[in-house]
């Protein structure tokens, strides 16, 4: 494989990425066909990696995280074996036998005949004189040579190759996925400096969509939008989402695409009637390079192009904006005409989401005033899954204690309380934290106080007047087993809370083992039901 010589590292254009992936899926590359076919992940990983150079910092910070997350994969053979923290003199002299000459020190040039070791470790000619001088020499450069110093040379190396790397693997043509144990002499690659770096990335992505569900509750809404998108994904077909806002659908969405961007782009249908900003909106998703002069044709062209070669699930929120919002008699559906040629008719996988007060409605009176035939569009939904429009009080308790990990289960159960009685749901929940730390920093606390506390609940969901008759709590349409607001407002925050605001316990966000993050099942497998619902909560 050929190495590249451009220096500047930048946004990979999803355009490269989508090129390549062409190039392999056309035969082009055998030996990568085969390496995809052996590791399905690769495909998700260069699309992951496209989406990280899109992150501020790019592919040059995302080296430097997994330098500090993943230690244990950074060093040569000999390093990454030692039992002990420090180095013998032996160990440090096979770690120098490792590491490429221009990063070994003792190899700058001298004005001393013979300094710098080049006969004793590239075996250059020499007098038998020269060759006793550079073995005292280098046997006082191992003595000198410290750890610290060793991992250095290893993290330069790291940062001088390994973006150029990533990038490489994602748009040029020819480069291959290093695997070390199909490679000879591996220690004398570009990427001696760690064991491999293909592997290290795929535990990169397991760690983001880790560190996601650390920041997420657990719902039952969740669990069925999750499944749904299993769905759709394995199935290779749509899928219609269809629940009342307020109760934590979109941000299950933002969850699901937040753990595994290399699959999913999530798109909000702009509400406005053209076409053009529904396809610059998924231009944007999609990580397509544009500007306010790019012709739509254009931009339709590449994104037919990306879809076709990447394979991305797209859902769409709000999608009943699909539908046209002024219109004639005569007026064709060009957005729901664009998303079924382009998505639905080519098997790519795709969720359109709404609430049941707006898509129905829409299509009907549509329907009533152009005749359009829309069994065209709605025959192609494969399964319409609904939501439930109550969430049971265990879920809003879990939201609750994402938000407020130090409070006992008696504040938890009043937090819960402000949420079945406000119209908001779970944004109440969301807002009294908020207004909760703000408070808490306002008034120079360390860490949200009781007072802290009742003073953002009482602000978020006022007291009810005593005049208020019990109907008018009724036709809020909550469960009937719901405190009304002056008996939520009743409640007494007695304990005090026991940790920061922002710190999480350990015993409620647990780690997930490794590869125990939910992913989309392989398409023509058995659905593999996901296990983790989970509600996005700002912390």
């Amino acid at each position: 494989m050929t190495e590249t010589t451009y220096q500047p590292i930048g946004t990979i254009r999803i355009e490269d990425v989508a090129k390549k992936l062409e190039a392999i899926g056309n035969h082009e590359y055998p030996e990568l066909l085969t390496q995809f076919t052996a590791q399905p992940r690769l495909h998700e990983m260069v699309l992951f990696l496209q989406f990280m150079s899109r992150q501020p910092g790019g592919l040059v910070k995302f080296v430097a995280d997994m330098w500090e997350q993943l230690p244990e994969r950074f060093g040569t053979s000999t390093m990454r074996g030692a039992k002990r923290p420090e180095y013998t003199r032996d160990i440090k002299s096979y770690i120098a036998g490792e590491i490429p000459s221009q990063y070994l020190p003792i190899r700058e040039p001298s004005a001393e005949p013979g300094y710098g070791c080049r006969a004793l470790l590239d075996g250059e000619p020499c007098s038998e004189e020269d060759l006793a001088f550079e073995r005292r020499e280098f046997e006082q450069f191992l003595r000198a040579w410290s750890v610290q110093e060793i991992r250095g040379i290893c993290h330069q190396a790291a940062v001088e190759n390994l973006p150029r790397y990533l990038e490489d693997i994602c748009i040029q043509p020819d480069k291959g996925f290093i695997r070390p144990q199909e490679m000879a002499n591996y220690w004398k690659s570009p990427y001696w400096f760690m064991d491999d770096p293909v592997a290290a990335v795929l535990e990169m992505m397991d760690r983001r969509g880790e560190e996601v569900a650390k920041r997420l509750a657990t719902t039952a809404v969740t669990e069925i939008v999750f499944d749904a998108l299993d769905f759709a994904y394995q199935e290779g077909t749509t899928v219609e989402i269809v629940g009342n806002s307020r109760f934590g659908k979109t941000e299950s969405l933002k969850g699901r695409a937040a753990m595994r961007p290399g699959l999913v782009r999530i798109v909000r249908v702009p509400s406005s009637n053209s076409l053009e900003d529904l396809i610059r909106a998924i231009a944007e998703a999609l990580g397509i390079t544009f500007s306010s002069g790019t012709r739509t044709l254009v931009l339709r062209e590449r994104i037919r192009y990306i879809l076709r070669h990447c394979h991305f699930f797209l859902v769409l929120d709000e999608c009943h904006y699909l539908v046209p919002q002024n219109y004639t008699k005569t007026t064709a559906p060009q957005r729901l005409n664009w998303v079924r040629e382009e998505i639905m008719e080519t098997g790519l996988p795709l969720a359109l989401v709404h609430t049941p007060q707006t898509f129905s409605p829409d299509v009907k009176k549509f329907v009533d005033k152009t005749h359009f035939a829309m069994q065209q569009f709605l025959g192609r939904l494969c399964r319409v899954v609904q939501l439930p429009d109550e969430l049971p009080r265990a879920d809003l308790i879990a939201v609750a204690r994402i938000h407020f990990p130090e409070l006992s289960d008696e504040h938890l159960e009043l937090i819960a309380d402000l949420a079945e009685m406000s119209e908001n749901y779970l944004q109440t929940v969301e807002a009294v934290a908020k207004l909760a730390r703000y408070i808490a920093r306002r008034e120079g606390h360390r860490r949200i106080t009781v007072d802290d506390l009742e003073a953002a609940a009482s602000e978020v969901i006022p007291r009810q007047p005593a005049s208020t008759p019990d109907s008018a709590v009724r036709d809020r349409q909550r469960p009937a087993t719901k405190k009304t607001r002056g008996q939520a407002a009743e409640v007494t925050l007695k304990a005090p809370c026991k940790a920061p605001a922002r710190e999480m316990q350990p015993s409620r966000t647990e780690p997930a083992k490794a590869g125990s993050v939910p992913d989309f099942p392989s398409r023509g497998g058995g659905i593999d039901r996901v296990e983790v619902g989970l509600v996005t909560v700002d912390a």
